[in-house]
């Protein structure tokens, strides 16, 4: 640096350029994981009268500020995905057939299934309005959660029998018919029930008077009088859907009952952070406490001609290995004499 008549002059020695090769380096999102498809809400739509599938038709599910729609197939089906839980208005509106508006229902981890039919409109000619008709839709499938069931009246805390009081349900009359389920007007036989998928003889004892399998170790129960899929087998009357829940994993935990009619005990808890269990059994008390009465004799002016004596069992062990990996061994029996 030098200093000349009050101006300063700075001098610095030119840097040196180093050309170096550039390097980029791009981030690649990794793909997103799948979303999984879930119908929840299905059905179909007819023209009232002649039962006719109405095809390329649109139809909205409204929740507040959400909006889906769907569009009926060549035989009236229609179907949403992955609909959020909650209370949805469904709008159908055509040129050839009235409106149509209802409120239906999604709930989490069920499909609702409805049946609509909409009034032909008529141009021209005679024309009759009627105020206030009722809409007619048809819900094949009723879905009852076990908290629900054990409190319906009639039920005595055996939730399974709440199936009697369902629509389109009978007991079989008379006999050893007593415990069958007489749907829509069917045959016993006709019908199915089902323990988680797999077929079971009966949902109830000798004479209606208990549940084969123990309601306290279920989670719901599903009527489903009409519009099943053949994987129930031969049915043509009706399917009930007993699905059991899970072990408790927080602490262990049972009962004991014991009553003239039967005596019953239960048992559930965890095995080690990744496993539950699950035991119980009943067994009938009426004819233990009847075995010394003499069946000539008259009981308080009652004559006995036979006991019903039955017993059932249930062992259920639930182990999830991994996340998203379940292994369930579900064994259970019962007998009626």
């Amino acid at each position: 640096m030098e200093e000349s008549s009050g101006v300063v002059v700075e001098w610095a020695p030119e840097e040196e350029t180093i050309d170096e090769e550039e390097s980029t380096v791009t981030a690649v999102d990794e793909p997103a994981a799948p979303v999984e498809r879930v119908v929840n809400f299905t059905g179909a739509i007819k023209e009232a009268g002649t039962r006719k599938p109405l095809a390329d038709l649109e139809i909205f599910a409204i929740k507040g500020d959400a909006q889906a729609s769907a569009t009926t197939d060549r035989e009236g089906r229609f179907a949403f995905e992955n609909l959020a839980p909650g209370s949805y208005r469904v709008i159908i509106a055509t040129t050839d057939h009235e409106r149509l508006e209802t409120e239906e229902e999604v709930i989490e981890g069920q499909r609702t299934q409805v049946k609509y039919y909409l009034e032909p409109r008529v141009y021209g000619g005679l024309e009759v309005v009627v105020h206030g008709r009722r809409l007619h839709k048809e819900v094949s499938r009723t879905v009852l959660k076990i908290d629900e069931a054990r409190f319906v009246p009639g039920t005595g805390g055996d939730a399974a029998k709440v199936v009697d009081s369902l629509p389109g349900v009978a007991r079989g009359g008379g006999g050893n018919n007593d415990g069958v389920l007489v749907m829509r007007g069917s045959n016993g036989e006709d019908s199915r029930i089902t323990l988680d998928g797999h077929n079971i003889m009966s949902l109830y004892h000798f004479g209606g008077l208990k549940s084969t399998y123990n309601s306290l170790l279920l989670d719901s129960i599903e009527l489903t009088p009409g519009g099943f899929s053949a994987k129930t087998g031969n049915a043509t009357g009706g399917v009930v859907e007993l699905k059991s829940r899970a072990p408790r994993r927080d602490r262990f935990g049972g009962f004991a009952d014991l009553s003239l009619i039967d005596a019953s005990v239960m048992l559930e808890g965890p095995i080690g952070d990744k496993a539950s269990f699950a035991l119980g059994a009943r067994r009938s008390t009426f004819d233990v406490v009847m075995m010394g009465a003499d069946l000539d004799e008259k009981i308080d002016g009652l004559r006995f001609t036979q006991y019903p004596a039955y017993y059932d069992y249930q062992g259920k062990l639930h182990f999830s290995p991994a996340p998203k990996h379940e292994l369930v061994l579900d064994v259970y029996g019962m007998y009626d004499s």
